[in-house]
């Protein structure tokens, strides 16, 4: 059922294409029906990534940071370093609106590269202006960047274009890069820790291998995946056991956790009377330019 007249048998391929793509890593979805929009949606797509390399150009991407706070003290520890594009046609972009679609191309690597470097000069200015105080900012590669060979020394030429040692830049990394190629992303890691960063293991109880992850990869920080966070009334105590256990396993790793998606009061004082004092969410800032 394509929906849409006028099909001829290209469009009617290209549509069934299109349609497959939308179940592509959904294990629970064998079969997938084209739905109307599809096309207009995937023309709209490929519009804007004709827009990137002007993009990079012209300064449209941003740097946001979500502030991470230890909520004990009350004080910031960190942030994360996000990406906004603003367009000039279609205004400032989320990045839902974008970075899949980026992924889905060989611009990733030249964003996450672009957005790095801003960040590392941001970071090298606030030291500058505050000498003597420790400040730390996280930033995220995409699978495709932490499974490419060179992206370590890539890493490296950043941070020591911009003056920084490397442990101010917090590496992020997803669990799911796991799934995709264990032995790349631990050899991967290691070249990270052997050269002063810290590793953040993203995303935390998202995917399937999160017991074999801790066990293999040399992380220093846990972020721990809001959808923790997202549960009903009466599933309050199921998912406050999961997160003790969470808590407790990390502990005895020597393993710091920074609880993200934390949007409201009452959130705050669950995951602070689970033990978990580093805190990132709408609760005390939402991302900031």
């Amino acid at each position: 059922d394509l929906c849409e007249p006028d099909c001829d048998s290209f469009t009617m391929s290209y549509k069934a294409l299109l349609a497959l793509q939308s179940i592509k890593g959904n294990f629970s979805k064998k079969i997938a029906y084209y739905e109307k929009g599809m096309m207009q949606l995937e023309y709209e797509r490929q519009e804007l990534l004709k827009d990137v390399e002007r993009a990079l150009e012209n300064d449209e991407f941003e740097v946001w940071f979500q502030p991470q706070v230890d909520c004990a003290r009350k004080q910031l520890i960190g942030a994360e370093a996000l990406v906004r594009w603003r367009h000039p046609g279609k205004g400032l972009l989320n990045p839902k609106a974008f970075i899949p679609l980026l992924e889905c191309s060989d611009y990733i690597g030249a964003v996450d590269e672009y957005i790095i470097d801003k960040t590392c000069g941001f970071v090298r200015r606030w030291m500058d202006k505050e000498p003597g105080k420790s400040i730390i900012a996280s930033v995220n590669l995409s699978r495709n960047d932490i499974l490419k060979s060179g992206i370590c020394d890539t890493m490296k030429s950043i941070v020591k274009r911009n003056g920084l040692p490397p442990r101010c830049i917090r590496v992020e990394v997803t669990e799911s890069s796991y799934m995709e190629n264990s032995e790349r992303l631990i050899s991967t890691i290691k070249e990270f820790k052997e050269a002063g960063f810290i590793i953040e293991m993203d995303d935390f109880g998202s995917g399937y291998s999160s017991l074999n992850t801790l066990k293999d990869i040399d992380i220093d920080v846990l972020k721990l995946d809001m959808r923790f966070l997202q549960f009903k009334e009466e599933e309050r105590q199921k998912s406050a056991n999961i997160l003790e256990s969470i808590v407790n396993m990390a502990g005895l790793l020597h393993l710091p956790i920074v609880v993200e998606g934390v949007e409201n009061e009452s959130q705050e004082k669950f995951v602070q009377k689970l033990g978990c004092r580093y805190i990132q969410g709408f609760y005390y800032y939402k991302p900031l330019p």
